[in-house]
Protein backbone atom coordinates (compact mmCIF):
# COMPACT_ATOMS: atom_id res chain seq x y z
CA UNK A 1 0.00 0.00 0.00
CA UNK A 2 0.83 3.66 0.29
CA UNK A 3 2.98 3.36 3.44
CA UNK A 4 5.01 0.54 1.91
CA UNK A 5 5.70 2.71 -1.13
CA UNK A 6 6.63 5.67 1.06
CA UNK A 7 9.07 3.61 3.15
CA UNK A 8 10.65 1.79 0.22
CA UNK A 9 10.62 4.42 -2.54
CA UNK A 10 10.54 7.73 -0.69
CA UNK A 11 9.57 11.10 -2.09
CA UNK A 12 11.20 13.13 -4.82
CA UNK A 13 12.08 16.83 -4.56
CA UNK A 14 8.48 17.77 -5.37
CA UNK A 15 6.95 15.64 -2.60
CA UNK A 16 5.75 12.96 -5.03
CA UNK A 17 6.50 9.23 -4.77
CA UNK A 18 9.62 8.27 -6.70
CA UNK A 19 9.20 5.96 -9.68
CA UNK A 20 9.43 2.26 -8.84
CA UNK A 21 12.80 0.46 -9.12
CA UNK A 22 11.50 -1.19 -12.28
CA UNK A 23 10.67 2.21 -13.83
CA UNK A 24 13.90 3.93 -12.71
CA UNK A 25 16.52 1.43 -11.46
CA UNK A 26 19.20 4.15 -11.51
CA UNK A 27 17.52 5.81 -8.49
CA UNK A 28 18.03 2.75 -6.24
CA UNK A 29 20.79 0.67 -4.66
CA UNK A 30 20.96 -2.71 -2.93
CA UNK A 31 21.15 -2.78 0.87
CA UNK A 32 20.72 -5.38 3.62
CA UNK A 33 17.05 -4.32 3.62
CA UNK A 34 16.63 -4.73 -0.12
CA UNK A 35 16.42 -1.96 -2.69
CA UNK A 36 16.43 1.56 -1.24
CA UNK A 37 16.85 5.02 -2.79
CA UNK A 38 20.53 5.82 -3.51
CA UNK A 39 20.52 8.79 -1.09
CA UNK A 40 19.35 6.69 1.87
CA UNK A 41 21.58 4.98 4.41
CA UNK A 42 20.77 1.99 6.60
CA UNK A 43 21.66 2.70 10.23
CA UNK A 44 20.88 1.33 13.65
CA UNK A 45 18.52 3.47 15.71
CA UNK A 46 21.30 4.09 18.24
CA UNK A 47 23.41 5.67 15.48
CA UNK A 48 20.66 8.23 14.79
CA UNK A 49 20.42 9.54 18.36
CA UNK A 50 22.22 12.55 19.75
CA UNK A 51 22.47 10.82 23.15
CA UNK A 52 22.18 7.09 23.98
CA UNK A 53 18.80 5.37 23.99
CA UNK A 54 17.53 4.29 27.39
CA UNK A 55 14.71 2.58 29.23
CA UNK A 56 12.41 4.27 31.70
CA UNK A 57 12.27 4.43 35.45
CA UNK A 58 11.40 1.22 37.26
CA UNK A 59 8.95 2.67 39.77
CA UNK A 60 5.27 2.08 40.49
CA UNK A 61 2.63 4.47 39.19
CA UNK A 62 0.79 6.38 41.93
CA UNK A 63 -2.50 8.25 41.87
CA UNK A 64 -2.46 11.70 40.29
CA UNK A 65 -1.00 14.42 42.50
CA UNK A 66 -0.35 17.91 41.09
CA UNK A 67 2.89 18.06 43.13
CA UNK A 68 4.37 15.00 41.40
CA UNK A 69 5.54 14.53 37.81
CA UNK A 70 3.27 12.69 35.39
CA UNK A 71 4.13 9.11 34.52
CA UNK A 72 4.03 8.20 30.82
CA UNK A 73 3.12 4.56 30.29
CA UNK A 74 2.52 2.87 26.96
CA UNK A 75 -1.20 2.75 27.84
CA UNK A 76 -1.17 6.57 27.95
CA UNK A 77 -0.28 6.79 24.27
CA UNK A 78 -3.16 6.77 21.82
CA UNK A 79 -3.15 4.63 18.68
CA UNK A 80 -2.35 7.76 16.66
CA UNK A 81 0.64 8.67 18.86
CA UNK A 82 -0.71 11.33 21.20
CA UNK A 83 -0.62 11.56 25.00
CA UNK A 84 -3.96 10.57 26.53
CA UNK A 85 -4.55 12.66 29.66
CA UNK A 86 -7.44 10.49 30.87
CA UNK A 87 -6.51 8.32 33.85
CA UNK A 88 -3.22 10.12 34.43
CA UNK A 89 -0.82 8.64 36.95
CA UNK A 90 2.26 10.09 38.62
CA UNK A 91 5.58 8.78 39.84
CA UNK A 92 7.06 9.40 43.27
CA UNK A 93 10.73 8.46 43.10
CA UNK A 94 13.85 10.41 44.06
CA UNK A 95 15.60 9.74 40.73
CA UNK A 96 12.59 10.48 38.50
CA UNK A 97 14.13 13.63 36.97
CA UNK A 98 16.73 11.59 35.09
CA UNK A 99 13.82 10.03 33.16
CA UNK A 100 12.20 13.30 32.08
CA UNK A 101 11.38 13.67 28.42
CA UNK A 102 12.82 16.57 26.44
CA UNK A 103 11.74 18.24 23.22
CA UNK A 104 12.08 15.93 20.18
CA UNK A 105 12.34 12.78 22.34
CA UNK A 106 10.52 9.71 21.10
CA UNK A 107 9.32 6.78 23.20
CA UNK A 108 8.14 3.51 21.75
CA UNK A 109 6.88 0.15 22.91
CA UNK A 110 9.56 -2.50 22.60
CA UNK A 111 7.56 -5.62 23.50
CA UNK A 112 4.06 -7.02 23.69
CA UNK A 113 0.92 -6.38 21.69
CA UNK A 114 1.74 -2.68 21.30
CA UNK A 115 5.30 -3.13 19.99
CA UNK A 116 6.20 -0.18 17.77
CA UNK A 117 3.63 2.18 19.28
CA UNK A 118 5.31 5.61 19.42
CA UNK A 119 4.96 9.05 20.94
CA UNK A 120 6.90 12.20 20.00
CA UNK A 121 7.13 14.26 23.19
CA UNK A 122 5.13 17.48 23.08
CA UNK A 123 6.17 20.00 25.74
CA UNK A 124 2.53 21.14 25.94
CA UNK A 125 1.76 17.76 27.55
CA UNK A 126 3.71 18.86 30.64
CA UNK A 127 6.66 17.25 32.37
CA UNK A 128 6.54 13.51 31.70
CA UNK A 129 8.60 10.75 33.28
CA UNK A 130 8.71 7.69 31.05
CA UNK A 131 8.04 4.17 32.23
CA UNK A 132 10.17 1.17 31.14
CA UNK A 133 9.43 1.63 27.45
CA UNK A 134 12.16 2.31 24.92
CA UNK A 135 13.29 5.94 24.75
CA UNK A 136 15.24 7.43 21.87
CA UNK A 137 16.69 10.78 22.79
CA UNK A 138 16.39 13.61 20.35
CA UNK A 139 16.53 11.56 17.22
CA UNK A 140 18.40 13.14 14.38
CA UNK A 141 15.76 12.16 11.83
CA UNK A 142 13.08 13.91 13.90
CA UNK A 143 15.10 17.10 13.69
CA UNK A 144 15.41 16.58 9.96
CA UNK A 145 11.64 16.19 9.66
CA UNK A 146 11.18 19.57 11.36
CA UNK A 147 13.61 21.40 9.06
Amino acid sequence: GMLHDLFTRGLDGNGKLRPTPTEAPELYKESELGLIPKEWEVKRLSECCKVPCSYGINAPAVDYDSKLPLYLRITDITEDGFYNKNGRKCVNALNSNQYSLNEDDIVFARTGATVGKTYLYNTEDGKLIYAPIRHASRLLFVSLLHS
